[in-house]
C-alpha cells in the first residue's frame, strides 16, 4: 500500500488522513482502525474464501486483465463492504496487511479551542464504535 501525504492549511486545519502519511509538522493522533478487506467479483475463485493474503491475489497481470474485463479486484478498508453490499460483489478478508489506520491531523502551530473541541467529539465518537 502507497502511503500518502497529509495536507493541511490554515483556512481548514483539521483533516482525516489514511496512514501512512507523511506528518511532519502536524499533531496526529489515530482514532479509527479497521480491517482490509478485497473486493471481488462473486463468481471470482477466491470470493468464498473466509480471508486471503495478497500474495493469493497473484499479480498485476491478472489485476489488469480483470479490470480489462470489467471484473476487477480492489483493496478497501472494511467499511466498504457496507456501503457497496451487491450481490455481484463479494468482500473477503485480507489476513496479511496491517489494519487501515486513520488519523485527525492539524499543524502543530494550530491549538484553538475550535481544533481541541472538534478533537474531543471525534474521540468521542471513535470511542463509540
Amino acid at each position: 500500500m502507497c502511503g500518502s501525504t497529509a495536507r493541511v492549511s490554515a483556512a481548514g486545519p483539521k483533516k482525516f488522513v489514511w496512514l501512512p502519511a507523511d506528518l511532519t509538522g502536524l499533531h496526529a493522533e489515530v482514532v479509527h482502525t479497521e480491517p482490509r478487506v478485497v473486493g471481488l467479483p462473486s463468481g471470482h475463485p477466491l470470493a468464498g474464501r473466509g480471508g486471503i493474503t495478497v500474495m493469493e491475489v497473484n499479480d498485476v497481470e491478472e489485476m489488469l486483465e480483470q479490470v480489462a474485463e470489467g471484473a476487477a479486484i480492489c483493496f478497501a478498508p472494511s467499511s466498504m463492504a457496507q456501503y457497496y453490499a451487491r450481490p455481484d460483489l463479494s468482500w473477503v478478508p485480507l489476513t496479511d496487511v496491517d489494519p487501515l489506520q486513520v488519523a485527525l491531523a492539524w499543524p502543530d502551530n494550530v491549538d484553538t479551542p475550535l481544533v481541541q473541541g472538534f478533537a474531543h467529539v471525534v474521540r468521542e465518537l471513535a470511542s463509540d464504535q
